[in-house]
């Protein structure tokens, strides 16, 4: 049986400031930094097939972590773009080689982009925009802030679609054979008009 393991990243420096992050690239707080170690604790056991993250320097790090203190992860190797990575997999191991653990990257997989927002603390854009605003912003599914995405307008994204389409169900179905019947599982669960 197959597990799915999600780990949101640490806390970011703007998470500790308390504003709005989006797309911009900041690093972990210290405080992130010890979160991730402490998840690396409760997953140093856990043998992991693949590892999709972000692009964001948050999620890698917190990824990053996780793998430095895995007991199964020796060596890794990450592909950067998974729109545009044939050049990563044109090799077929060896039985004898030891595999490198996957850590597909992908702006697919960065955070919301919150536009006029990024970067604004939420205080300041409470008393700007109004708290029910900012709060119908934030947690809305379908009201985007502004010049920023809704999640709706993510989860419509056609690369979300290609992520979980392609991404997934090629990489169960070619990870040394293993994951076939996951793969079948997983694309019969793809939502109706985003698996062809």
């Amino acid at each position: 049986m197959a597990t799915l393991i999600l780990v949101r990243h640490g806390e970011s420096i703007w998470n500790r400031q308390n504003r709005f992050t989006g797309w911009v690239d900041v690093s972990l707080s210290r405080a992130g930094i010890a979160e991730a170690e402490r998840a690396a604790v409760l997953l140093g056991e856990e043998r992991l097939d693949v590892v999709f993250t972000s692009a964001l320097l948050r999620a890698q790090d917190t990824a990053y972590e996780i793998l430095k203190r895995n007991r199964h992860c020796a060596q890794y190797v990450r592909v950067h773009d998974v729109l545009k990575r044939d050049w990563y997999e044109h090799f077929v191991s060896r039985p004898t080689e030891t595999l490198e653990l996957k850590i597909y990257v992908s702006e697919m997989l960065n955070e919301r982009y919150y536009g006029d927002l990024q970067g604004m603390r939420k205080d300041e854009a409470a008393v700007r925009f109004g708290s029910e605003q900012v709060h119908q912003w934030r947690r809305s599914y379908d009201i985007p802030p502004p010049n920023g995405e809704s999640l709706q307008m993510t989860a419509d994204s056609d690369d979300v679609g290609h992520l979980l389409r392609f991404d997934v169900g090629h990489l169960l179905r070619f990870e040394a054979g293993r994951r076939s019947d996951l793969m079948s599982a997983t694309l019969s669960n793809v939502p109706e008009g985003r698996n062809g």
